[in-house]
C-alpha cells in the first residue's frame, strides 16, 4: 500500500467534512447522458474556482476529484487532463509538491501516449509551476521556452502569451535581468495582437510587467504613471 502523506490524509478527512455543505444545481445518475455529465463537470469547475478564491483548497480538490472520476467514466481525455491539472495546482497551493507532481506526471504520460501537443503544453506549464515553487528559475525558464516553441507550431495563442509572460516574470522578478525580460514582454504583446481573443485575459499582466520593468530600469516617471 502506498504511503499517504500527512497533508493528503488531512485533505481527505477535511474534504469529507465539507461534503455535506455543498449544494449542487442538479444531480446525475447512472442513466445520465455524456452531455449531462459534461455539464455537471463544468458546473463543478466553476465551483472549484469559487472555492479557490475563498482559499478553501480542500473544497476545490473535492470538486476536482469528482470531475476526475466522471471524466474517466465518459472517456473524455481533455476533461480528465483538466481535472488532474486543477488537482495538481490545488496541491501546489497547499505546498504538497509530491502530490502535485504525481498528477502532472500522469498528464504528461497521457499527452505523450496521445501525441497531443496542446495537452503536453498545458502539462509543461503546470510542471513549470512546481519549478518556480522550488526556486528552480532556470528550469522554469527553459520549460516555458519549450512551451513557446510548441505553441508556435499549433498557433496556441493563449499558451504563447502565458509562457512568454512566465519567462519575463522570472527574468524580471526573480533573476533581476530586466533586459531579457523586456524581450519576452514585447513578444507576449505581439502574440496578444495576433490572437486578440486573449486580450482580456492578460491586460493586468501587461500593466504590472510594464510597471515593474520601468521601475527596475530607473524610469520612475513611467513607473509612477503606470
Amino acid at each position: 500500500m502506498k504511503y499517504l502523506p500527512t497533508m493528503l490524509i488531512f485533505l481527505l478527512s477535511t474534504v469529507y467534512l465539507y461534503a455535506q455543505k455543498m449544494e449542487e444545481p442538479f444531480t446525475i445518475s447512472p442513466d445520465s447522458t455524456k452531455q449531462e455529465i459534461t455539464a455537471y463537470i463544468k458546473s463543478n469547475q466553476k465551483k472549484s474556482l469559487a472555492e479557490i478564491e475563498k482559499g478553501n483548497f480542500p473544497n476545490s480538490i473535492l470538486y476536482n476529484y469528482r470531475n476526475l472520476e466522471l471524466a474517466r467514466k465518459i472517456g473524455d481525455s481533455l476533461l480528465l487532463a483538466i481535472s488532474r491539472s486543477h488537482i495538481a495546482n490545488d496541491y501546489l497551493r497547499l505546498e504538497n509538491i509530491e502530490e502535485a507532481h504525481n498528477y502532472i506526471d500522469k498528464n504528461i504520460k497521457m499527452a505523450e501516449a496521445m501525441n497531443d501537443t496542446l495537452m503536453m503544453n498545458a502539462a509543461k506549464i503546470d510542471l513549470a509551476n512546481i519549478y518556480i515553487k522550488e526556486k528552480r528559475y532556470e528550469d522554469f525558464i527553459e520549460l516555458n521556452k519549450e512551451v513557446i516553441a510548441l505553441a508556435k507550431l499549433t498557433e496556441d495563442g493563449y499558451r504563447l502569451i502565458t509562457a512568454s509572460l512566465n519567462v519575463a516574470e522570472a527574468y524580471l522578478r526573480e533573476l533581476k535581468e530586466a533586459d531579457f525580460a523586456k524581450i519576452y514582454i514585447d513578444s507576449a504583446k505581439v502574440y496578444n495582437n495576433r490572437y486578440p481573443a486573449n486580450t482580456e485575459w492578460f491586460a493586468v499582466d501587461f500593466y504590472n510587467m510594464d510597471a515593474e520593468y520601468a521601475y527596475q530600469t530607473g524610469d520612475f516617471k513611467e513607473a509612477k504613471k503606470l
